[in-house]
């Protein structure tokens, strides 16, 4: 049985220019999410900046609608949306 979920049933992850990376966390999981630091989001963003070279940053929200650690693949798909973005 495959159901496709609409948007509401998602994370997502948006970025604005800045000097410094940072993460907001957001949304009905948010108190739950554990500490910023330990993000995946994160945690991409500062792989990919390290990767680059590239010295400016990215404010960073997580608007987080799923469970964590549910085993549905929120965090990874949170970190591959990042790197998108």
């Amino acid at each position: 049985l495959v159901v496709f979920a609409d948007e509401r049933a998602a994370d997502h992850v948006t970025a604005e220019a800045a000097d410094d990376l940072s993460l907001t966390v957001e949304g009905p999981f948010a108190p739950v999410s554990g500490r910023v630091e330990d993000n995946l989001v994160l945690k991409a963003a500062e792989a990919l900046r390290a990767a680059s070279g590239c010295s400016k940053g990215a404010k960073l929200t997580l608007h987080k609608c799923l469970p964590v650690a549910a085993g549905i693949g929120g965090g990874s798909s949170d970190a591959a949306a990042t790197l998108r973005v």
